[in-house]
């Protein structure tokens, strides 16, 4: 009670809440502080799960980080087959009768070709009554995995000598969709009938192959 002209101030110890208490009202003028024990919520350990193989758990990786955060490592093998879905499961508390669980899912996906290799299936010279050549094809991603993303391209181009680019200046080249599982394809370039026309013996050409896009 505050001091008046007739009598002293009279003062009360203000409670302090212990450490295992929150102050559930402020003390005032007229009122203490009011506090109540802290209810804290039961650690449950988290529960993991994935969906069968190729994805693994990494040993030991497994850490609660603080009273709301738990962590786990997992892996897919790169073996597995490709665009595969692998879920991991989180689980806590009493399972199905009244915990909660939630889950996420991760995709491998097909990585775009970063190379290609060719190599020639035909005889390496050419005549007037063979005028085709044929190339074979092997792409594969930066992570040489030779199962690339869909509808992957190659090309391949004859370029002739300055005399055989004189008789025809247009490049024959052909191309060819590489198979999704094993990165390869063949494609067979028909050569230009006026090289074979010349009064040359014998002309030299290459081949230059790349992918397309």
């Amino acid at each position: 009670a505050p001091c008046t002209k007739t009598s002293d101030a009279i003062c009360r110890v203000v409670t302090q809440c212990l450490a295992n208490e929150v102050e559930v009202s402020p003390p005032t003028q007229t009122s203490n502080r009011v506090c109540a024990e802290r209810v804290v919520a039961p650690w449950y350990n988290v529960q993991f799960a994935l969906s069968t193989p190729p994805a693994f758990f990494v040993p030991s990786s497994q850490a609660r980080v603080d009273k709301v955060t738990s962590t786990v490592t997992f892996g897919v093998l790169l073996a597995s087959p490709t665009a595969s879905t692998t879920t991991l499961q989180a689980s806590i508390g009493a399972g199905s009768s009244g915990g909660i669980s939630v889950s996420a899912s991760t995709s491998s996906v097909r990585r775009t070709a970063a190379s290609v290799s060719a190599a020639l299936l035909s005889f390496g010279k050419s005549y007037f009554d063979g005028t085709t050549i044929t190339v074979a094809f092997q792409v594969r991603d930066d992570a040489h995995d030779p199962r690339v993303a869909g509808n992957t391209r190659v090309l391949a181009q004859v370029r002739g000598s300055s005399a055989l680019t004189a008789l025809e200046s247009v490049a024959p080249q052909a191309t060819c969709t590489v198979n999704q599982n094993t990165g390869l394809c063949t494609a067979t370039i028909l050569l230009p009938a006026s090289w074979f026309a010349g009064e040359s013996d014998e002309e030299t050409a290459s081949v230059h192959v790349g992918l397309v896009g």
